[in-house]
């Protein structure tokens, strides 16, 4: 897999989002550091990602957040011809796992919280959990031992669930945020963004390369749900806006990084590699736009984009974003510069353009037109 930087968002999330891959560590208590072996080699590996629902509703808070389950397969050999012993770790590195959240939590808190079991064959490993290393990547680390005999080769299965890390960010591309002759062109950056992933660089503690990789993500299940879910979750009739607007049904945008990844019939995306060298991982994020589906919610940005009356120019440039969305090229030179700072620009494929929000905008032209010609 080898890692692309498609945009500064997805660069600044490798740094300190969800896991990391199983390695080699040394040391005890705060001096546990990841280091190298000579003798057991990292054969294959095979993850898979089911991201999820949360338990409760999403509402932006830890409780509300949604859920990403781990599966993780990894095949070990010990290609010397004596018996190895090693301190084995896995590092999760959650913003979950930082303070105020579970930072003061046992290991028996912790394994329990995130469902962490290491097994091989019919053996359950006990783990044990460090907060502080050596290093800061690897700041929460699981830890077991292992022994290999001679030549042995063992299959270690790893399985956790995290909760994914949300934040509120901005689309434009490469972290350089342009300066628009609209401002509201800027307020249809903001979005809620979700993301996860997988940290392959502690695989560079086996000995050599990994012969076989290969990470699965089952994204059609959370795809749908997203795509239903809206901005925030609210119960039923709580229709409460605060500074943020709040869209039932807006457009969600995924990005993945690296590129190189093919999608099955089944909905999943996959990345395989042979005798590859561990590299930074991958990462997907989902950004739920300020982009309506609906009549409902393009009212409700209306009133946020606008706190008086648009212009017919403001109007006829939102029906255009919509439509540059979904894929439908446009000749309007003003939102030139805001679609070509866009991390969705330009889409690859043409999609269907929802009749609700274009009815609506149409109608307020037709509002604004009206009032012009009555001097109102």
């Amino acid at each position: 897999m080898r890692a692309l930087s498609t945009s500064l968002l997805l660069v600044a999330v490798l740094q300190g989002y969800a896991c990391a891959d199983v390695g080699v560590f040394a040391g005890t208590g705060q001096n546990i550091h990841l280091t190298t072996n000579a003798d057991v080699q990292m054969v294959s590996q095979d993850v898979s990602i089911i991201p999820g629902r949360g338990r409760f509703l999403f509402d932006g808070s830890v409780a509300g957040m949604d859920v990403a389950d781990y599966r993780c397969t990894f095949q070990l050999r010990n290609e010397s011809e004596r018996e190895v012993k090693l301190q084995v770790g896995f590092p999760l590195n959650s913003q979950f796992l930082r303070a105020p959240y579970k930072s003061s939590a046992s290991t028996v808190e912790l394994v329990a919280s995130y469902k962490f079991l290491v097994q091989e064959s019919e053996r359950i490993y006990s783990v044990r959990y460090e907060k502080a290393t050596q290093q800061a990547s690897f700041e929460n680390v699981f830890l077991w031992d292992m022994t290999f005999s001679a030549n042995e080769v063992k299959t270690l299965d790893v399985s956790y669930s995290l909760p994914i890390s949300m934040s509120l960010s901005r689309t434009f591309r490469d972290g350089t945020k342009s300066s628009y002759d609209r401002p509201w062109y800027s307020e249809m950056e903001a979005c809620v963004v979700e993301y996860f992933g997988y940290v392959t660089e502690t695989a560079r503690s086996w000995k050599g390369n990994v012969e076989s990789a290969k990470l699965t993500i089952q994204v059609s299940g959370f795809e749908t749900y997203l795509n239903q879910r809206g901005t925030l979750e609210r119960p039923s009739g709580d229709e409460r806006q605060g500074a943020y607007p709040i869209l039932q049904k807006p457009e969600v945008f995924r990005s993945v990084s690296p590129e190189g990844w093919t999608k099955d019939s089944n909905g999943s995306i996959h990345w395989e590699s042979t005798d590859s060298e561990p590299d930074a991982g991958v990462v997907v994020a989902y950004s739920v736009l300020r982009i309506p589906k609906s009549d409902a919610d393009t009212r409700i940005l209306l009133r946020h984009l606008f706190k008086t009356d648009p212009t017919q120019d403001d109007i006829r440039d939102l029906e255009d974003m919509i439509r540059e969305y979904h894929g439908q090229k446009t000749e309007n030179r003003r939102i030139k510069a805001f679609l070509e700072n866009q991390i969705w620009y330009p889409k690859s494929e043409s999609t269907e353009i929802p009749e609700e929000p274009m009815t609506v905008l149409k109608q307020v032209r037709e509002r604004l037109q009206k009032k012009l010609e009555s001097g109102k």
